[in-house]
């Protein structure tokens, strides 16, 4: 772990004065840092390797809102699904793949989406009965069920019956009709 010296700014002050200036890019910043102040290092990563956390961070590019900052911003949109969070025009500090993005802190769609989430919202699937007895004429095996959802990719059915249908869910091999 590398301290600043004594010359150098703090992180945090560095960060402050590089960020006011608009650069756009790490390009940018390597143009700029051969005319930089004396106080200023000209590899941040280095001199603040206890404190970095990206270039994106330093310069200030497209800073994304916390995990609990996006997530008190969707419970205000009243989206039903992840499919209706996909079609949302949402704001470049909220990224587009939420559950990749904050997968430490990632507890599902319902969590994220809020009270209005509606797992049967999620492309307007079928009662249960009527999705099963759909797959159930389809002859599947448990074990292909995922390779044909995919290929067939069948309109009202999920491919996750055991999250969508949680209530009525019994197996794999019932979903199917192989018991």
């Amino acid at each position: 772990m590398t301290k600043p010296s004594k010359r150098f700014l703090t992180f945090t002050e560095a960060r402050e004065l590089v960020r006011s200036l608009g650069l756009g890019s790490v390009r940018e910043w390597e143009r700029w840092r051969r005319h930089r102040p004396a106080n200023l290092p000209s590899n941040p990563y280095l001199t603040y390797s206890d404190t970095w956390v990206s270039w994106s961070d330093f310069l200030g590019l497209n800073l994304k809102l916390s995990f609990a900052e996006a997530r008190a911003y969707t419970h205000t949109l009243g989206l039903r699904s992840s499919y209706e969070w996909h079609k949302h025009q949402r704001p470049d500090n909220i990224p587009a793949d939420p559950p990749a993005y904050y997968k430490e802190a990632w507890q599902g769609w319902a969590d994220f989406l809020g009270p209005s989430y509606d797992p049967y919202a999620i492309g307007h699937y079928l009662p249960f009965e009527e999705a099963r007895a759909f797959v159930v004429q389809q002859n599947l095996r448990s074990s292909h069920w995922f390779t044909w959802f995919k290929q067939t990719q069948p309109q009202g059915i999920p491919s996750r019956p055991d999250r969508v249908y949680p209530d009525q869910w019994v197996s794999w091999s019932h979903w199917v009709g192989n018991c």
